[in-house]
């Protein structure tokens, strides 16, 4: 959550920060009040009333400063979960490995884990959020970041064709150790096999695209699970 510039970084610490220079303010304005009023002149009133009052227009700064706080840690969540996302998804649409989805899926529901982990502790500790608090942030977070990912998906599946011919092309013209086929050592009837057994692969693979196997509530289940105890 750490980046180099002010602007880009969360205050996780901001309750205690908030509550030092509330306090602190308070205390400040009771002393020099102190000081000034003079006993019977029914000033003291006054000074209550404008206690109270500077009480509440703090309250009101330190609201405003948490929520800008909070959207700002969503903002930077989301933009390093995306970099992280892009990485995870790139390889194994390239590739097209059978079960390319579980290549997606294990990678990517660790991230979430460590992301859910990491903004649990933020709002609970730095920000003192409540569970309602916690879970609006968090189902606001994952129905952003699934919406990015299905879209990056459908995105890469336009360029499928290059990758489906690519992997094709590799299977039928080198063999198993990655060595280029001799054509003119193999029978025809071979290759036929070997031209059906790459066909077959990428049909399979190619079933693989009908659904977007990626799981709309995945976030919370990842902060589910990071909230287990550890056995």
């Amino acid at each position: 959550m750490r980046h180099k510039h002010s602007k880009d970084q969360v205050n996780e610490n901001f309750h205690s920060q908030a509550e030092l220079a509330f306090s602190t303010s308070l205390n400040t304005f009771k002393k020099q009040a102190a000081a000034l009023v003079v006993e019977g002149s029914g000033w003291g009133e006054h000074v209550s009333a404008h206690e109270k009052d500077l009480a509440f227009q703090l309250r009101a700064l330190i609201n405003n400063a948490r929520e800008k706080e909070l959207d700002k840690l969503q903002s930077l969540t989301l933009q390093q979960a995306k970099d992280r996302i892009e990485q995870i998804v790139n390889a194994p649409i390239y590739e097209l490995n059978p079960g390319f989805w579980e290549e997606i899926k294990t990678p990517y529901m660790t991230e979430l884990k460590d992301l859910a982990s990491s903004c649990d502790q933020i709002l609970k500790q730095g920000f003192q959020c409540n569970e309602p608090e916690v879970n609006q942030f968090m189902q606001s977070l994952e129905a952003t970041l699934h919406q990015f990912t299905v879209e990056y998906v459908r995105r890469l599946f336009r360029d499928i064709n290059t990758n489906l011919l690519r992997k094709f092309s590799k299977g039928f013209k080198k063999d198993n150790d990655g060595k280029t086929r001799d054509w003119r050592a193999i029978e025809e009837a071979k290759i036929r096999e070997i031209w059906s057994a790459c066909r077959n692969d990428m049909l399979n693979v190619i079933k693989e695209f009908k659904y977007i196997k990626m799981s709309r509530t995945a976030l919370t289940e990842a902060l589910e699970e990071s909230r287990k105890p550890i056995t």
